[in-house]
């Protein structure tokens, strides 16, 4: 089962490993994608990162901050994507000012001293988020937002949001207006969906695999959702649904087959992307 923690580790990879002499190849990543948008979506998504470096009196990295957001252009609506690309980098400021003034980068400098002192290894802590483009087709872009928090120790904290635009609006969507299972029907897909999963890794689980109605009842403030290619994305981060895992759960409910349980595409059986994968 492909995990969003596991999408989470790759992207970090990926964010680690640039350096200026990648500038060209990024730029040829953004014409691809540009190209393969182009298709079937009048948006265009590109992304810019900010990134705060924390350092301590011996000028030796403690923290890291970073924040890669979305910059969305088009050829229509224009005030709409003025207005999100403004939230956006809004929002990765804001984020980085209140890292840096949070007790985090205190103990962070505080653990790297005891470490210089006793002679260890200090590993520099962290938070990062990234906005990841999962959909943008017709006027639909969803996104997974994922972060990852290293505050020390052998554990990485990861918690992810799915966020989805109709960007004929610029409103943030909410799963109602996508999916038309709700109530009981909504609650035994999810039931079924869950079981079916975490049955593939029962260990990483912690065998917990016999999710009933009323586990997913209790839940339900903390569902995730966003939309890809092959169908909606449901998740729930870890410490919700399962306790005690630092893993996220998630099943993908396909397009085909199931095209009257979604509100969109109007003019298409399932999204031409999903079809020509099939």
């Amino acid at each position: 089962m492909r995990k969003i923690t596991i999408l989470i580790f790759i992207i970090l990879l990926i964010f680690a490993s640039a350096g200026c002499d990648n500038n060209s190849e990024q730029s040829s990543k953004e014409e691809q994608q540009k190209k393969e948008q182009s298709a079937d979506s009048p948006y265009y998504v590109k992304t810019e990162t900010i990134v705060e470096t924390i350092t301590n009196e011996e000028n030796k990295t403690v923290y890291t901050i970073s924040f890669t957001y979305p910059i969305i252009t088009s050829t229509k609506k224009e005030r709409v994507t003025e207005e999100l690309n403004t939230a956006f980098k809004k929002e990765a400021a804001d984020f980085i000012s209140k890292i840096k003034e949070s007790q985090n980068i205190t103990a962070a400098k505080e653990t790297a001293k005891k470490a210089a002192a006793e002679k260890k290894e200090f590993y520099p802590h962290s938070s990062t988020v990234n906005y990841v483009l999962q959909f943008n087709q017709d006027n639909i872009i969803s996104f997974l937002k994922a972060r990852e928090d290293y505050t020390g120790g052998i554990t990485h904290i990861y918690n992810s949001e799915g966020i989805t635009y109709n960007m004929e609006t610029g409103k943030r969507l909410e799963l109602s207006e996508i999916f038309e299972a709700t109530n009981l029907g909504l609650i035994k897909i999810l039931s079924n969906g869950f079981k079916t999963e975490a049955a593939k890794d029962k260990e990483i689980f912690k065998n917990k695999t016999d999710f009933t109605e009323d586990d997913i009842i209790k839940n339900m403030e903390n569902l995730n959702w966003y939309l890809s290619k092959e169908g909606i994305v449901f998740f729930f981060n870890p410490n919700t649904l399962i306790q005690g895992t630092n893993e996220i759960l998630q099943f993908t409910y396909v397009y085909r087959g199931n095209k009257t349980m979604f509100k969109f595409p109007s003019e298409n059986e399932v999204p031409a992307e999903t079809a020509s994968s099939k």
